[in-house]
């Protein structure tokens, strides 16, 4: 357990110090100074050509303390990332003093080996845009190349090409370490790709970096093709809509799945609606997601892999905020706080007005204050489903206490009130069922 305190410690440290030193290339050879090492070392091996030019001495006395040199002096095809003195000097105080200490030999070992893909990739080779490279220490490293620059995570290449009798180097200006929190993880996976730009666009990515423990149940790019495309681009152009569906992925502390009871759990996500977990013998599941692979730890928390998107995505506020008729609705919603209410577990029946409904009361509404406004919302909702089929003349209790909504049916057609119609039935949700109507329903009390 110390060990792995130390390891994440060291990482965690490690990384910012990478990140402090990027950017910082003045001491660094010009990048079109790389042809000329060719010709003088293109006989030698990695480890002889790091040990043969001065700008590596940290790097071979780290490879020597590992027990690495052997590893690169040898056959293979390698691809080394070396960081110089100058991003090894640039790690905070003490740190590289700590990490070239006999009891820390396989966080090195780790860290080394980060630095190194299996197979020869020049820089012709690397392709526009991101790629992900499997590192000799297991994990992807984050490779980004944009207008000619190449980036691993936040170090930049300032020399390519270096060839060697087993491989490249290429050097870089700062030192890179395995991914160690769940946002670092998600990046490092190509199959989060698209959970990773939803997460950049919802300003999200420096929370999942925090030292706060989380869980985060993380659809995969499978999991988000599955939906409605139309449906998921109005989310990914809707930043406030994109934040309360990626934090409801989310859950604070760290959950294993060990600590997952048997049967069904509600837990409460960081956006404030509640998501339920159930575990059976068919594994654990979130609504209609399967969590297809558990436990992905990191330094701040766990990932569990979900094959789809959770069933929340689908509730009543979701439907109210992607569909162009509810735009109205939608922002009454948010602006009385009710939207968290109709995105939680529960089960609701909405009589929802179109735009073209509230634009009728516009004069109305204007009188009315942010409470008004919930009250004639919620005289909109009951607090069970209840779907056209079942639907009977009579009277039916609102959400709005002490306010009923008065329904007729004749010949199929529904009417609430004698003053609004029903225009479609049965929009199904995860958390309930939606009719639409053609008309506000302003309830007595107002």
């Amino acid at each position: 357990m110390k060990l792995d305190i130390m390891r994440r410690a060291l990482i965690s440290a490690l990384f910012v110090g990478g990140l402090a030193a990027c950017g910082d290339t003045t001491d660094e050879p010009d990048a079109t100074t790389g042809g000329d090492t060719n010709t003088e070392t293109e006989a030698l091996s990695i480890a002889e050509t790091a040990a043969a030019d001065g700008r590596f001495t940290t790097l071979v006395a780290a490879l020597q303390q590992a027990e690495l040199v052997d590893v690169f002096a040898g056959e293979g095809t390698f691809t080394v990332f070396a960081p110089t003195d100058d991003a090894f000097a640039a790690l905070p105080e003490g740190l590289l003093e700590t990490l070239l200490e006999d009891d820390n030999k396989p966080l090195l070992q780790d860290i080394l080996k980060y630095h190194v893909l299996g197979s020869v990739v020049r820089a012709g080779d690397i392709a526009e845009g991101r790629t992900w490279a499997a590192s000799l220490q297991g994990d992807n490293i984050v490779i980004d190349l944009a207008d000619g620059a190449v980036k691993l995570w936040d170090a930049n290449v300032v020399i390519t090409d270096i060839e060697c009798s087993n491989g490249v180097i290429h050097v870089i200006d700062a030192v890179i370490t395995p991914p160690a929190t769940i946002a670092e993880k998600a990046v490092a996976n190509p199959d989060f790709s698209t959970l990773v730009t939803a997460l950049e666009k919802a300003d999200l990515v420096s929370a999942l970096n925090g030292e706060d423990a989380l869980t985060v149940f993380a659809p995969t790019n499978a999991a988000f093709a599955a939906l409605d495309q139309d449906q998921l681009a109005a989310i990914l152009d809707n930043v406030p809509l994109l934040t309360t569906i990626l934090t409801s992925h989310v859950v604070s502390g760290t959950i294993l799945s060990s600590d997952i009871a048997t049967g069904a759990t509600a837990v409460d996500t960081l956006s404030g609606a509640q998501a339920l977990v159930v575990n059976d013998s068919n594994g654990v599941h979130i609504g209609n997601a399967t969590v297809a692979q558990a436990d992905v730890t990191a330094s701040n928390g766990v990932i569990h892999v979900l094959d789809e998107v959770i069933v929340v995505l689908n509730t009543i506020a979701l439907v109210a905020n992607t569909n162009p008729n509810f735009t109205r609705l939608a922002a009454a919603l948010e602006a009385t706080e009710l939207t968290q209410t109709l995105n939680s577990v529960g089960a609701f029946t909405v009589f929802a007005p179109v735009d073209a409904a509230f634009e009728a009361i516009d004069s109305t509404i204007a009188t009315l204050s942010t409470e008004q406004v919930r009250d004639v919302l919620l005289y909109h909702v009951l607090g069970q489903p209840v779907r056209s089929t079942e639907i009977a003349t009579g009277s039916v209790d609102s959400l709005l206490a002490g306010q009923q909504l008065d329904l007729v049916v004749n010949n199929g057609a529904v009417s609430i009130n004698e003053s609004a119609s029903v225009v479609t039935a049965d929009v199904e949700t995860s958390n309930g069922v939606i009719h639409v109507i053609d008309s506000v329903l302003v309830p007595s009390s107002l």
